[in-house]
């Protein structure tokens, strides 16, 4: 393939230590890779000489052992394009999770006689660093692929994520010389534990494109002196924005959450330097005006921590996103790592496949079809957007973010047990929603339940549809009960409701209110008496026992409350809020008569931040997301914000 085929020349050098795997670990020196197999060929005397290669290297592993989750060629370009690609597509047929392929000489150049042996330490590295390698300007394979191709090649960079009930990741090096050898090396990760002392060990959070300053001070002109100390030291840094910061937080530590602060996303000096100068006349101008996000800048006069607690809120499904999760999964493999152990299926719960882009072409609409193939499998959603929850929850708090509240909406409320470990058992979760029908048949998909309540032929069709509508609660109730399939399903704000059933009685509502309306794809037929169909199994899906984490009140969506959380009642509100709907207006309302006035949206993106603002306008509180597509410039915003609030004091983990 021309894709994977280099001809631009490099010059190189690789030096690789081999060590007996019992030596390494006595001596504790850093392990990158376990050599499984090894194999050679000659195609002067062997015929395919990669094929035999490759064949001789994986005669030497278990006979159960999976295959590879990535193979690294050396872009030589030897060999007829169609006739490796099968060869790789059928290695990658042994690897139940998929198999990424890269090619480490896309990134260098050919380096003749040392490209094998680049291939051989990309691939150490990658597994290594638990990282998959990205193919530079690629678009597509050649050709046609065989039916349920497991090879992909990744479109961004992305953790090399795995479900570990599948054995340790594995990877697999192809190398042709043009003389006609060939040499094929399988790999294994290393067992955990080992130190990490070598040079190469950079973190992946180097790459990021800005980073957080901050200042802090009793009075504003303790602030403004400060800034212009950071505008100071911004002149005198070449590096990159990451470095600079944590140069910065070493030799200026923020003073303690009492004091008011400023802090500055930036993405280079001069960029620092500017938002220095607009900080400082802002304050001197208007030193009571709050900032949000300005110039990159962020500044609470009244910071809100003091005031009150704080919540992490969990939107509901139809949020996410192509995409989600693979910067911060790559920016954060400590948390990614702490994840893995946790749980046996971490990829399949991630839904790595489809969130991460796991394609072998990119050609344009893309991932609109992706999005149409998530829109059609509620399940992928549903799947991916719990995980998403967990990992940022543990991003968050990893960051000093500790929440006193947590608040869902709709799945949200799931994602939230999950998320702060009241619920612990995500394997079992995963099980029970790929055994049972409730998310495939009988809630979406064919909607059996639906059919059943609303007693369809068989040749009628469901035609589920949830809008989104600006018109208030009691309008909407008036509405619907002129149409015997419509329901108000969600009251979202004071003046935006959600509403869902049968297409042309949703329509009729629509026509009833003269309202305009936003369809909202991919959605169950949940919040409504359907549900009641499948009441007892849809209330054992959600039993599992419960663990409730000190300082945390949990809210209820269907009771519109705090609730005091066990088993039961964990299940009987989830179910509760299926069978009748909720109100966020409400629930929102009470957290806030409650005490609570930082509200934290975990994500994936902002929907409930927006809600937010609408329901608490006028009244004192902060609402932000920590979720935007673009999730590392999302995060910098949101960790800014919460220093200025005084949430965050300390960016060291930043």
């Amino acid at each position: 393939d021309q894709a994977f085929t280099v001809t631009a020349p490099a010059d190189g050098a690789v030096a690789l230590i081999l060590r007996r795997a019992e030596d390494a670990a006595e001596a504790k020196h850093s392990v990158h890779a376990l050599i499984e197999g090894l194999g050679f060929a000659n195609g002067a005397n062997e015929g395919d000489a990669l094929s035999v290669a490759a064949e001789r290297a994986q005669g030497a592993l278990a006979e159960d052992s999976p295959g590879p989750g990535l193979i690294v060629t050396d872009g030589s370009g030897t060999r007829d394009s169609q006739s490796e690609l099968s060869q790789l597509h059928a290695a990658a047929d042994r690897s139940p999770a998929g198999c990424a392929l890269a090619c480490a000489a896309a990134h260098v150049g050919h380096a003749g006689a040392a490209a094998g042996l680049i291939s051989l330490a990309a691939a150490a590295l990658s597994l290594r660093r638990s990282m998959l390698p990205v193919h530079p300007d690629f678009a597509a394979l050649p050709g046609e692929l065989p039916n349920r191709s497991r090879l992909f090649v990744p479109q961004g960079p992305q953790p090399f994520v795995r479900d570990r009930a599948l054995g340790p990741r594995r990877a697999e090096v192809y190398v042709s010389e043009r003389d006609g050898e060939a040499a094929c090396v399988c790999l294994r990760e290393a067992e955990s534990g080992a130190a990490v002392d070598c040079a190469v060990e950079v973190a992946p959070a180097a790459t990021r494109r800005a980073a957080v300053f901050a200042v802090g001070g009793a009075t504003v002109a303790e602030l403004r002196r400060r800034l212009a100390d950071l505008a100071a030291f911004a002149d005198e840094q070449e590096a990159a924005p990451l470095i600079m910061g944590h140069r910065w937080q070493a030799r200026h530590p923020l003073p303690g959450k009492a004091e008011r602060a400023v802090a500055i996303v930036a993405g280079d000096r001069d960029a620092l330097r500017d938002s220095c100068a607009h900080a400082r006349a802002h304050l001197a101008r208007a030193p009571q005006a709050p900032l949000n996000g300005e110039h990159g800048i962020h500044s609470a006069p009244e910071p809100m921590a003091e005031r009150g607690a704080l919540a992490f809120v969990f939107p509901g499904s139809g949020n996410h996103f192509v995409g989600m999760g693979r910067q911060i999964a790559a920016d954060f493999p400590d948390v990614l790592a702490r994840l893995d152990a946790e749980t046996e299926t971490l990829a399949s719960q991630m839904q790595a496949k489809m969130f991460f882009a796991r394609r072998t072409e990119y050609t344009p609409g893309w991932e609109k079809r992706i999005e149409r193939e998530i829109a059609e499998h509620p399940l992928i959603s549903i799947l991916g957007q719990v995980s998403y929850g967990v990992l940022m929850s543990d991003v968050l708090t990893g960051l000093g973010v500790r929440p006193q509240a947590a608040i869902g909406y709709s799945l949200g409320e799931t994602t939230s047990l999950f998320a702060l470990r009241a619920w612990r058992d995500r394997d079992e979760m995963y099980r029970r929603m790929t055994a049972s029908p409730l998310f495939q048949r009988d809630l979406a998909g064919p909607c059996e339940a639906a059919r059943r309540t609303w007693r369809l032929a068989d040749d009628q069709p469901v035609d589920w549809r949830v809008v989104l509508v600006n018109r208030p609660a009691e309008e909407v109730r008036q509405a619907v009960l002129r149409s015997p399939h419509a329901d108000l399903l969600i009251t979202n704000a004071p003046d935006e409701c959600v509403i869902g059933g049968r297409g042309g009685d949703v329509e009729d509502v629509l026509i009833t209110l003269g309202a305009e309306a936003v369809d909202l794809l991919g959605t169950s037929t949940v919040h409504c008496g359907i549900v009641r169909a499948v009441a007892d199994a849809y209330r054992a899906l959600h039993d599992l026992p419960v663990t409730a984490p000190e300082g945390v009140q949990f809210y209820s969506a269907a009771g519109g409350a705090a609730h005091v959380l066990t088993r039961a009642s964990a299940a009987e509100s989830i179910l509760q809020q299926a069978l009748t709907g909720f109100d966020f207006n409400r629930l929102i309302t009470q957290a806030h008569a409650d005490g609570v006035r930082t509200f934290v949206e975990v994500g994936p993106l902002g929907s409930c931040t927006r809600m937010i603002g609408k329901i608490l306008k006028g009244r004192p509180h902060f609402a932000v997301t920590a979720s935007r597509r673009d999730e590392r410039a999302a995060l910098a915003e949101l960790v800014a914000a919460l220093v200025a609030q005084r949430v965050i004091s300390d960016l060291t983990p930043y």
